[in-house]
C-alpha cells in the first residue's frame, strides 16, 4: 500500500461500511479518540446524485455475489460505501420483551442471554443518534426510558381504522424517515422511494447515516476510507 505511506498501520480494521461498522467505529472513537481505524469496503462510493441518475444504489448486482437455490428468497442489499444504509425503508421497531424469552414463555427455540431491559438504553441511544420518528404510545408494549427525537408520522385512514379496532396493537411505526424537516434532512414525502429518496429524508448528504457518522469523526484517527484493491502485509490478532 505505498500510496498510504506511514498510514499503512492501523489499530482496528473494520470489514464493510454498513450499520454495524458505523455504530461500532463511532463508539470506539468516542472512547479512544486517537485509535487508528481502517474501514474496508468492496463496493464503490456512489454518490446520492449517481444513485438517482442510475436508479440503483450500487453498480454491483448483489445476485452476482452469492449462489442460492432458485426456490429460496433473493437478498436485497447494497454493495457500496455505506452498505445497507443506502437501501432501506427506515423502519426501526424494537424487539418485544417477549422476543428475548421464547423458551421460557412459549417453549420454543432458546432464550437470549440478555433481556429487553439490558438493551433498552442502547435502543434509545441508537434512536436518538438516528433521529427516529415515533409515537410515545408504543411505550405501552415496548417500555421506554426516554422520548423519541421526532414526533410520529400522520397515520393514514386505514391505520386509524385499525387503531380504533385494536388500540393495544396498532401504533405509528418507529422510523428513520423524518416527520419534520431540520437542517440536515427534509420531511418524508411518502413517495415509497426510500432506497433512492430525492430529498434524503432518511439521512443527509450522499449516504443515509454514513454522512453524519463519518464526517463527524476526527479526521486523523479515522485515517481514510478507500475502495481500491490492496494487499495486507500483516495482521496482529489481539
Amino acid at each position: 500500500m505505498p500510496e498510504f505511506g506511514r498510514q499503512g498501520t492501523y489499530d482496528v480494521v473494520a470489514i464493510g461500511s454498513g450499520f454495524g461498522t458505523l455504530f461500532f467505529v463511532e463508539g470506539l472513537l468516542r472512547k479512544r479518540p486517537r485509535v487508528r481505524v481502517l474501514i474496508l469496503e468492496r463496493g464503490r462510493a456512489n454518490s446520492h446524485a449517481w444513485q438517482l441518475m442510475h436508479d440503483k444504489n450500487s453498480d454491483i448486482d448483489p445476485e452476482s455475489t452469492y449462489r442460492r437455490d432458485p426456490a429460496h428468497k433473493r437478498w436485497n442489499f447494497t454493495i457500496g460505501l455505506g452498505g445497507g444504509t443506502n437501501c432501506w425503508f427506515g423502519h426501526t421497531p424494537r424487539f418485544h420483551p417477549n422476543d428475548f424469552r421464547l423458551r421460557s414463555i412459549y417453549g420454543v427455540l432458546q432464550d437470549w442471554p440478555v433481556d429487553y431491559v439490558s438493551l433498552e438504553p442502547y435502543y434509545l441511544a441508537a434512536e436518538r443518534h438516528m433521529s427516529i420518528s415515533g409515537s410515545e404510545e408504543m411505550g405501552a408494549i415496548l417500555p421506554r426510558s426516554g422520548l423519541f427525537p421526532l414526533p410520529p408520522h400522520v397515520t393514514t385512514s386505514i391505520d386509524r381504522i385499525m387503531r380504533a379496532a385494536q388500540p393495544q396493537f396498532h401504533f405509528p411505526i418507529a422510523t428513520a424517515r423524518a416527520s419534520k424537516a431540520n437542517g440536515e434532512r427534509g420531511r418524508c414525502c411518502s413517495s415509497a422511494r426510500c432506497s433512492r429518496c430525492r430529498i434524503s429524508c432518511i439521512g443527509p448528504g450522499r449516504f443515509p447515516l454514513i454522512g453524519p457518522t463519518l464526517d463527524g469523526l476526527p479526521a486523523e484517527p479515522l485515517a481514510r476510507t478507500f475502495t481500491r484493491p490492496f494487499c495486507a502485509k500483516q495482521v496482529s490478532w489481539l
